[in-house]
């Protein structure tokens, strides 16, 4: 019995226990949510959210309390309002239990991120995405912060981030990304341990690819001294594709300054391995890849980094006696040579000295010669090299296995030889055409080249020749087909290495002839190749695949419709003509365009093209996204000529605002100012419109719309399907959501009937519309509410008949109110005599007290200074008798001394006194302003009473009259 009591009792207590770490969790949920909430508001510039729904478990991870958050989204503000910095599928938190359990600081052990998708974005200014803490305006206490991190275990699961450094013009993708890190992080020195794969790691600098889809695979021990902020690192190793790489060293990071100590080598000398990191080249059989040739990769940084100061650095690279050949090929690559050192010894960037002697290679045949030499990169930058090029691009499909769907042909040749110093460009020589200092000749010529993928549009060029001299670039290019689109280009570019090199501002002037362009093709194909595809890798890492394909997806299109955000170095002048030009719905035919691209702004004047049956003619139309801003458009245009059915069709605009345009078929004239903001996507967000203009109609008909109909029937005019419109001129405004007629419209009716319209249109297309119908000389007031859809006609029979009785009712109230009136002013006139009268005494009386005051003051202030007069008068008696006393040289020094030090000091009471005199005085002066004042103001509302009395009492008269008045309208 004794053993089945245990038992039982046992039993009870552990289903106790267990069902005890099922809700414990639940009654911390509202806490736990409210500080994290509360630690995110408190501190972050951005906005947070995430699925208040979060999951607890005690079982997870006991003793310790797991929290799981979902769809949790951290987007910037200011500059980066349009930047997600994380959109996370999951994020899993393990939590100290006693630090929840005690209500004060909760600490964070180990934190888990899943299916996330981070961008980390610096602008030129230098300012940071993810710099969101808000500054610490307030003193430091000694109470704990909401959540402290102390974690030892950190991983991030099947993620993409993109690191975009607008100031260097560099970018990194990862797609694919799983890191997990250990290590105690509440210690100030550990080793943390890292597992990091990465399926898709490209990177970009200047525009160049450096490296594309590589996949990373590192195990990595760093030896963390958190103190120091020294993090070291020995006989590391990762690898870059098929390429090795072994890491030993250290950093350190001071408070004004890094340090440190980098050595980054090839462990192997296999130039298969290095020919696998070169963008294009590591392919899926890359392991049946014939390949041959040696290979030295160094990298060390040694020393100092500052903001005047690099380390010093030596990066080389040589590759000797090369040659490669894919599976199945019949061409190869070979004698591929390349000797690449980049070497700074001493710290200062200007003395930063790469060479490249040579790069050379014979692929498929086809030679390639590069030779560079770089020096002085920061005060004057001198170059000397060549670039000798020959390819046949037909053969590379015999030399490199190409995608299916993939093909390429034509011919490139490159020829440029330079050598100067960039300073020879300043702009005194350019234009006295004095380049002595600067040798720079050669041609670019492309020749019938055709390339097509499955992500992109066809690209063709028949012709392409570019001209390089030290002042400029000559561009010539001849057939040029991308998709559906055809077009010839000629023109110039100026300072395109201080562009390149400097970010200085690129001038130009182009040329465009093109008897085809299609704008939605492009857009459509630029979408589509930014979306990027979710890898196998992504799949199964993933718990639900196909959302975060979608999600991924979804972020990708957003990130392909962002509006275009012009460089504010671009000095570019713009002749464009083409037969057709294509952009959403909108067909515009012969069109003729000068635009000017300056300062970050595109300003296109003029522009002309033939579209909805009409010329269409645009003056002064801009366009600008500033950074931190919204893309914005203004302008002007004149549409002529246009039968205004025709804009319903087309017009975003007409549709939104003002549908029964489309019901007239006329001819018709439009001028109209405007401004708007756009949507990231480039739509037009028509709630920022502001806009102005004049519709001209010269002649039409109007299709009758329902309510007009029911207008037909109330009146008897037996209307049919179409009413004439008179020739009418008619001002709007758009505005504040709404479209606004500054004139009315005139409508001819049937039985010489007439009706002026006027009122405006809400963007929700509500109605508030009315005038007035004419016939017989008769006026009938009507209004029209509801919707488009749906719209309301009331007319104002019982006004009618009040216009008709209208002057004998005006008679009678005139006559009412002339009686009343002068009453009224009898009152009004007796009241302001008692009111002036009141004004006037209260004033005298007031200034009377001020003066007498004043006096009193001066008095005061002239006892003051006569009883300071008498002090210092005194005190120089006194003090010259103390000199007139001595009888020796020395003591009549001592003496002088003695007095002076007298003089001062009754000088400073004397003073003192003085001061407390005066402010005895000041008081005495301001006391009797104040009793002034006091008195002046209380008149004053004593006269504010009679004159409101008065007012009161006229009013009710006047309200008494006007109930008369109204009865007898009535």
């Amino acid at each position: 019995m004794h053993l089945k009591k245990i038992v039982k009792i046992s039993g009870i207590s552990l289903g106790a226990i267990i069902a005890l770490l099922f809700v414990l969790p639940f009654l911390f949920k509202g806490k736990i949510v409210s500080a994290v909430k509360e630690a995110a508001n408190n501190n972050l510039n951005a906005k947070v959210s995430f699925n208040d729904d979060i999951s607890l478990s005690l079982l997870r991870n006991f003793p310790n309390l797991s929290l799981g958050i979902d769809n949790v989204k951290v987007v910037g503000v200011d500059s980066f309002a349009q930047d997600t910095l994380i959109d996370a599928k999951n994020i899993r938190l393990v939590l100290d239990l006693a630090s929840v359990w005690k209500g004060e600081t909760v600490v964070v052990r180990k934190i888990a991120i899943n299916d996330a998708r981070a961008q980390i974005v610096f602008l030129k200014s230098g300012a940071a995405n993810f710099d969101l803490a808000k500054p610490d305006t307030t003193p430091q206490d000694t109470e704990a912060a909401p959540v402290a991190i102390k974690i030892n275990d950190l991983s991030i699961e099947n993620t993409r981030l993109h690191y975009l450094d607008h100031s260097m013009d560099f970018e990194i993708t990862s797609n694919g990304l799983n890191w997990h890190a250990n290590g105690d992080f509440a210690d100030e020195i550990f080793t943390l341990k890292n597992e990091l794969l990465i399926d898709q790691f490209s990177m970009s600098y200047g525009g160049m690819t450096m490296l594309s889809e590589a996949k990373i695979d590192a195990n990595t021990n760093i030896n963390m001294d958190l103190k120091k902020m020294r993090f070291g690192f020995a006989g590391n190793e990762f690898k870059i594709n098929a390429l090795p790489l072994k890491a030993k060293g250290w950093v350190e990071m001071r408070e004004k300054d890094m340090d440190m100590d980098i050595d980054v080598r090839t462990p192997s000398s296999d130039f298969k391995s290095f020919l696998s990191v070169v963008p294009g080249c590591y392919t899926e059989n890359f392991a049946d890849v014939k390949a041959s040739g040696s290979l030295k990769l160094v990298f060390l940084m040694k020393g100092i980094m500052d903001d005047v100061r690099m380390p010093s650095t030596h990066a080389e690279i040589n590759v000797d006696k090369a040659s490669f050949q894919y599976p199945g090929m019949p061409a190869n690559a070979s004698n591929i040579e390349l000797n690449f050192l980049m070497e700074n010894t001493d710290g200062n960037p200007d003395n930063t000295h790469l060479v490249i002697a040579p790069l050379k290679a014979f692929l498929g045949g086809d030679p390639i010669s590069i030779e560079l030499d770089i020096k002085t990169p920061i005060s004057d930058p001198y170059a000397n090299g060549k670039i000798d090029i020959a390819l046949q691009l037909d053969e590379w499909k015999k030399l490199i296995p190409f995608d299916a769907g993939t093909d390429v042909s034509g011919e490139v040749k490159a020829h440029f030889a330079f050598d100067g110093h960039y300073s020879a460009l300043a702009k005194e020589n350019i234009a006295k055409e004095q380049f002595n200092d600067l040798k720079a000749s050669g041609a670019l010529q492309l020749k019938n080249i055709a390339y097509t993928s499955p992500s992109t549009l066809p690209l063709g060029i028949q012709n392409l020749a570019m001209t390089l001299s030290p002042s400029d670039f000559d561009l010539t290019i001849d057939q040029l087909k991308y998709g559906k689109s055809a077009m010839d280009i000629r023109g110039k570019l100026q300072n395109m290495l201080g562009y390149y090199l400097h970010d200085e501002t690129l001038n130009g002037q182009l040329v465009i002839n093109s008897k085809s362009i299609d704008l939605n093709e492009w857009m459509s194909a630029m979408s589509a190749s930014q979306a990027p595809a979710t890898n196998e890798g992504e799949k199964s890492n993933s718990k639900d695949a196909d959302a975060t394909s979608a999600n991924a997806n979804t972020a990708a299109n957003t990130a392909a419709s962002e509006s275009p955000r012009i460089p504010d170095n671009l000095d570019l002048m713009l002749n464009m003509n083409a037969g057709r030009l294509i952009y959403e719905e909108y067909d515009l035919q012969q069109a003729t365009a000068k635009a000017e691209i300056k300062d970050g702004i595109l300003n296109v004047n003029p522009l002309a093209a033939s579209i909805f049956g009409a010329r269409v003619e645009i003056a002064s139309l801009s366009y600008t996204n500033p950074i931190g801003g919204k893309p914005t458009v203004k302008g002007g245009f004149n549409i002529l000529n246009v039968n205004p059915a025709n804009l319903a069709t087309t017009l975003s605009l007409v549709k939104e605002y003002a549908p029964i345009v489309g019901r007239i078929q006329g001819l018709a004239n439009i001028k109209m100012q405007m401004g708007m903001q756009l949507k990231p996507n480039m739509d037009m967000d028509l709630a920022t419109l502001t806009a102005g203009g004049l519709f001209n109609l010269f002649s039409g008909n109007l299709d009758v719309p329902t309510w007009m109909g029911e207008a037909a029937k109330q009146l008897q005019w037996g209307a049919g399907d179409k009413m004439s419109l008179k020739p009418t001129k008619a001002g709007f405004l758009i505005e504040n959501g709404q479209f606004k007629l500054k004139d009315s419209i005139g409508v001819n009716l049937p039985k010489e009937c007439q009706m002026k319209l006027g009122g405006y249109v809400d963007l929700n297309q509500q109605l508030h519309l009315g005038g007035i119908l004419m016939a017989k000389g008769r006026k009938l007031p009507f209004t029209i509410t509801g919707d488009m859809k749906n719209p309301k006609l009331t007319v104002g029979w019982k006004g009618a008949l009040k216009e008709a009785a209208a002057p004998l009712i005006n008679q009678l109230k005139d006559k009412a109110f002339d009686a009343v009136n002068k009453q009224v002013a009898d009152i009004l006139k007796e009241a302001k005599e008692k009111v002036d009268l009141l004004r006037s005494n209260g004033k005298e009386t007031a200034e009377k007290m001020r003066s007498e005051a004043k006096e009193l003051a001066a008095k005061q202030r002239s006892e003051t200074e006569k009883a300071y007069a008498i002090a210092m008068e005194k005190a120089k008696k006194e003090a010259d008798a103390l000199v007139a006393a001595a009888k020796d040289p020395l003591q009549k020094k001592l003496t002088k001394l003695a007095a002076d030090k007298l003089l001062k000091e009754a000088d400073k009471k004397a003073t003192e006194a003085k001061g407390e005199g005066y402010k005895l005085a000041d008081q005495t002066e301001a006391k009797g302003n104040q009793k002034a004042d006091q008195w002046e103001s209380s008149v004053n509302d004593k006269a504010d009473q009679v004159e409101l009395a008065a007012k009161n009492r006229t009013d009710e008269m006047i309200k008494q009259a006007k109930a008369k008045a109204d009865a007898v309208t009535k």
